[in-house]
């Protein structure tokens, strides 16, 4: 009988280990903030295994005597690697200044107010975007988990 007994002690020891392993504790959240000269972005896990960030920054040119002016007319296209352009929703305010929160989930990045699901079309998994404004020469830019973000400076001729 005391035989039994301790058996089924260790057999309710193991049920109760059992149930204890299977509920995880909820994921750490960690954030970083990449302090750049106009431009930033924050990372973080997202509860299904993606990372949400900011995609930001700003959008300028350079002025005959040197000063950086906003370029609010600016427009952000990606084009995939086969050569399509999808014009981008991103919204670039009077200081130069844009902003997408995005989510990198399965190597895709969906941004979230253009509800635009993009594959990666540059080196090492990276969102290349491409932009540009009247009267100036476009730009390719790389976003990606690492933080790259950056003032994209533009060359604009016909604007000086």
């Amino acid at each position: 009988m005391l035989r039994n007994a301790a058996l089924s002690g260790a057999v309710v020891l193991a049920a109760t280990f059992v149930a204890v392993a299977v509920d995880d504790p909820p994921p750490v959240v960690h954030e970083i903030e990449v302090t750049t000269q106009g431009a930033s972005a924050s990372f973080e896990p997202t509860r299904c295994g993606g990372v949400a960030y900011l995609l930001a920054g700003r959008v300028l040119r350079r002025s005959a005597d040197g000063n950086l002016i906003p370029l609010p007319e600016a427009k952000l296209s990606y084009v995939g690697r086969d050569g399509a352009s999808v014009p981008l929703r991103l919204i670039v305010g009077q200081d130069g200044r844009f902003d997408e929160p995005t989510a990198i989930m399965g190597g895709r990045y969906y941004l979230s107010s253009s509800g635009v699901d993009l594959e990666p079309n540059a080196r090492r998994g990276r969102l290349q975007l491409v932009v540009s404004a009247p009267g100036c020469v476009s730009k390719s830019v790389k976003f990606g988990a690492e933080g790259e973000a950056r003032d994209v400076v533009l060359r604009c001729p016909e604007l000086q």
